[in-house]
């Protein structure tokens, strides 16, 4: 019962109809019994389905109308995956090393080459 769209059947409608498929299952025992227990449903839908309410639907009605109206929906946008040249591709793939990971020390910044962009303070001495 749970396997297919049944959220709108109540429990105790679930289980009667358990119930009386089981009794009927016994007694096709050593038999094809799979056509016999669906004819048995549809013959007898209005008896198994007697105890359900409808109080279920009428609130599934009540919350399509909110969706059509616009209130209390959000509307959800995909993140669209930012689309890479075969260049940019190959370049990502150059810089990691056979593991799939960055070289270690990728990011250092070269001393030498920082202090001669930056150019060399003056140290103060003390006097």
């Amino acid at each position: 019962m749970n396997a297919f769209f049944n959220k709108h059947i109540v429990s105790e409608v679930k289980q009667t109809i358990i119930a009386s498929l089981c009794e009927q299952a016994e007694q096709w025992l050593d038999s094809a019994m799979t056509f016999t227990l669906l004819e048995y449903l549809k013959e007898n839908m209005d008896d198994l389905m007697k105890n359900q309410t409808n109080q279920l639907t009428t609130s599934m009605s009540e919350v399509s109308l909110k969706a059509e109206n616009g209130t209390d929906v959000e509307k959800k946008t995909k993140e669209r995956k930012e689309q890479l040249t075969k260049s940019q591709k190959r370049k990502i793939v150059d810089r990691l090393d056979n593991t799939g990971e960055l070289p270690r020390g990728h990011d250092w910044i070269d001393v030498v080459k920082h202090l001669s962009q930056i150019g060399g303070q003056k140290q103060l001495t003390e006097s």
